[in-house]
């Protein structure tokens, strides 16, 4: 606490301060009332005031050097800012204890961090570990499928495996199943098997060799002539071949290839190289000349999926197995639309148009995805389907602006604006509200101790009641659909300062933002004050309720609570995902 003494020597140099500018107010109005009798007009008043506190404030620090070096209770100190400073000695142990706390605060909070991402990565390693021993714990389904022919093709369900005997197939789907083996030359056998949650069963197939004639018969068929599905051909009981030998003593030489159709339709038309073919779906199509072939499957009100299918045939005795679907064939539309730009569409990947796109397309589903346009964010991909019930699907896709719009002063002292209208600046009187001025209003000054220029802002006038408090305005166009965006905020980069007005002794921050000329928020305490110690930091607010379509502009100013020097660098308005 101060002594009697101090406070004694404190009251003696307010007075001395009050005198000083009592005396300094009488010379003020002489000199005026002189001046408006010769007519002359006040020249420069806020230069010359400026000048003047200048002038206060380095006697004012010098009283507080001679003041505080004759008081040992009171140290000397250098901030982070380079700025020597005077503290009681009691406050700056207190100040250091402080700062010794914070420091094993930081301290303690890495290692709850450090153990909170262990925990979570032993978490994942569990979860991992849990699923691998899932995965080798699973219950598995096999199906072993031998033959007395080897190399024979194997279909599951008149599907074509990739599988020829003899051949191990793993996971099996449970239920019942229908296993067929078909070698050219041979006759084809069907095996019913049936699987439950965990099983391996094994089926051997013996498959017996076409007589003479039937092989002759066959060897007659055309392209276009009648074929046989394989549980049509006639089955014969024949004694399995014992070795390979007798195996390739059986099988008829074959000079072509085969193919395999199946369908979810099976009255439908297959069409060989363009002509209708007289077989049935879900058959084996022999004695296929070697070369290339196109198949395709026709039913009336039906499109099919392939359209169609190329098939090149190299190998004799090859055997290939196709599959078509065929879908109901229903009028269809799809129209997506992008708003309010013209936006690159894509459908499944591949890039169709932009702007809009309207078109029949089969039934199914889609994956819609939009390209990027410079300035605004992308839709969301989305997924869509035309089906019966719902053949036609509409869509419009907002492409929302990205908000950026700043008002800063670079290394220069010169003005920066992105996306911003005008910027202006003045004084604020609750009587008059903002008026736009170059001579009174905040100043562009070059602070040294961070290297770069700030606006300078505090009161208007010295001499009048209410002094009036200095703003900056930045004016900027909003486009429609904006407000799309969920986070709109506003970000002031400045720091409030302790640097006091002339013959004010308290130290009060406080600003006003106004926003579309209405006050808006109307205290705010700066973040971060540069004579604490804390960096320069950032005051930000949700501004999204308050902007509208179109013109807006918002007012950072100083209030009348306001004592102390306000500093700004920035003034940013945003959107933020």
């Amino acid at each position: 606490m101060l002594s009697e003494e101090e406070k004694a020597r404190i009251r003696e140099k307010i007075r001395l301060e009050l005198e000083l500018r009592q005396r300094r107010d009488a010379e003020e109005i002489q000199r005026r009332a002189a001046e408006a009798a010769s007519g002359k007009a006040v020249s420069d008043e806020l230069t010359e005031e400026r000048v003047r506190e200048e002038e206060i404030r380095g006697v004012k620090k010098e009283e507080e050097d001679r003041f505080f070096r004759e008081n040992s209770d009171y140290i000397q100190y250098v901030d982070r800012y380079g700025q020597k400073r005077w503290i009681h000695r009691q406050l700056f142990e207190e100040k250091r204890r402080k700062s010794i706390e914070r420091s094993e605060a930081r301290k303690q909070e890495r290692w709850r961090n450090i153990r909170k991402y262990l925990a979570a990565a032993v978490a994942v390693l569990s979860v991992i570990a849990v699923v691998w021993i899932y995965r080798i714990s699973k219950p598995s389904r096999v199906l072993i499928v031998k033959s007395n022919v080897a190399g024979a093709s194997i279909f599951v369900d008149n599907l074509l495996s990739p599988h020829v005997t003899d051949a191990t197939i793993r996971r099996i789907s449970p239920g019942q199943h229908k296993i067929a083996v078909y070698k050219a030359g041979f006759e084809t056998k069907f095996v019913p098997v049936t699987f439950g949650k965990s099983d391996t069963i094994t089926v051997y197939v013996e498959l017996d060799s076409m007589p003479p004639s039937e092989l002759a018969l066959r060897s007659s068929y055309s392209v276009n002539g009648s074929n046989q599905k394989p549980s049509d051909i006639p089955k014969r009981q024949a004694a399995p071949a014992t070795s390979s030998n007798t195996e390739r003593r059986a099988t008829p030489r074959q000079e072509n290839a085969s193919v395999f159709i199946t369908s979810n339709e099976p009255d439908a038309t297959i069409y060989l190289d363009g002509d209708p073919l007289a077989a049935e779906i879900n058959s084996v199509i022999n004695n296929l000349p070697l070369g290339s072939h196109t198949f395709e499957l026709r039913k009336s009100g039906y499109r099919s999926d392939p359209s169609y299918s190329l098939v090149h045939l190299r190998k004799p005795g090859e055997l290939i197995s196709l599959s078509f679907e065929l879908v109901r064939d229903i009028p269809t539309s799809l129209t997506i639309k992008t708003e309010p730009i013209s936006g690159p569409i894509f459908l499944d990947g591949r890039s169709v148009t932009s702007g809009l796109y309207q078109q029949s397309i089969p039934l199914g589903d889609y994956q819609v995805s939009f390209g990027e346009v410079p300035g605004y964010k992308t839709p969301e991909s989305r997924q869509v389907s035309l089906t019966e019930i719902s053949p036609t699907v509409e869509m419009v896709a907002v492409y929302l602006p990205r908000i950026y719009i700043e008002a800063s002063l670079g290394d220069d002292g010169q003005l920066i604006r992105r996306g911003c209208r005008d910027v202006t600046a003045g004084y604020y009187l609750p009587d008059q509200g903002a008026v736009e001025s170059f001579e009174y209003g905040p100043t562009i000054e070059n602070v040294k101790s961070q290297g770069t220029y700030y606006w300078e802002m505090g009161y208007a006038f010295a001499r009048r009641n209410p002094p009036g408090s200095d703003f900056v305005e930045m004016h900027f166009e909003l486009p429609e659909h904006f407000d799309g965006n969920d986070n709109i905020v506003l970000e002031l980069y400045g720091y409030g300062s302790k640097n006091n007005y002339l013959f004010h002794l308290t130290e009060v921050n406080d600003l006003a933002i106004d926003i579309n000329n209405k006050e808006v928020f109307p205290h705010v305490k700066p973040s971060s004050v540069l004579e604490d110690g804390q960096p320069i930091g950032v005051d930000s607010r949700q501004i999204k309720l308050h902007l509208h379509q179109g013109e807006n502009s918002v007012r950072v100013r100083t209030t009348e609570k306001n004592s102390c020097y306000y500093y700004l660098r920035r003034i940013i308005v945003k959107s933020v995902d």
